[in-house]
């Protein structure tokens, strides 16, 4: 579900990014070709996360939904390039969602690799 709403958060965010780009806040080597690679690539990170997961590839799936949470995440960074009142409320509503489903992705990911690691059996000093 988290993974879901990040997905559906971001393709929303990323395309206004895109169509009002001007508009926005940010780097100036953020241009028209950026904004959909860098979403579709981080997007197929998070999805090849989703198939480690489901084959129960637990750590590789931790750290690529790690770094796919990035997508939402850096959201947050069109902050860094303008004053609050250079945003629009569908602006402000748009990074704020990628930054919390982005956060929630990296907090279950940060979940499933702590628990993955946690629960691998450790030697025993006898076996050492």
């Amino acid at each position: 579900m988290v993974l879901g709403a990040s997905l559906v958060s971001t393709l929303i965010h990323y395309t206004d990014n895109f169509l009002s780009l001007e508009d926005y806040p940010q780097p100036h080597w953020i241009d028209h070709a950026v904004v959909p690679i860098a979403w579709l690539l981080l997007t197929a990170i998070g999805l090849l996360g989703y198939v480690l997961f489901r084959r129960e590839r637990i750590v590789a799936a931790g750290l690529c939904l790690a770094v796919y949470s990035y997508t939402g995440i850096s959201s947050l960074f069109h902050y860094r390039y303008g004053p609050m009142s250079a945003f629009s409320l569908k602006m402000h509503v748009g990074i704020w969602l990628d930054g919390i489903t982005g956060t929630a992705v990296l907090l279950v990911a940060g979940w499933m690799l702590w628990h993955a690691l946690a629960s691998r059996p450790r030697a025993s000093t006898r076996d050492r």
